[in-house]
């Protein structure tokens, strides 16, 4: 699952989501009212934070369908993954959680 099978797509938006961060960063570091910039430093990371939740989500439903198309073993999976057996095991009730709400 290295990065040597992402899609040149996915790459290139991932290096412009990483730019967009940077700059971002950059211009609250150079605002010169503090309590704006500690808003905007604050904004940025509620952001960042319901970003990084829906990445996790997207990725534990992504290793659930590896795993059920896969037909894999949880210890296998773990491996294929790059996780413990026993986070492994917590996406995939993350992902069927996520599905049962959905309907």
């Amino acid at each position: 699952m290295g990065s040597d099978h992402m899609d040149d797509d996915i790459k290139a938006a991932l290096d412009a989501l990483s730019r967009q961060y940077d700059h971002a960063a950059e211009l609250i570091e150079n605002m010169s009212d503090q309590d704006a910039a500690l808003k905007a430093a604050t904004e940025l990371t509620e952001v960042l934070r319901l970003a990084t939740i829906s990445a996790g989500q997207l990725r534990a439903d992504r290793v659930y369908k590896l795993w059920q198309s896969r037909h894999l073993s949880l210890s296998k999976l773990a491996d294929v993954v790059g996780v413990s057996k026993t986070r492994a095991a917590e996406m995939i009730n993350t992902a069927k959680k996520s599905q049962e709400d959905s309907k």
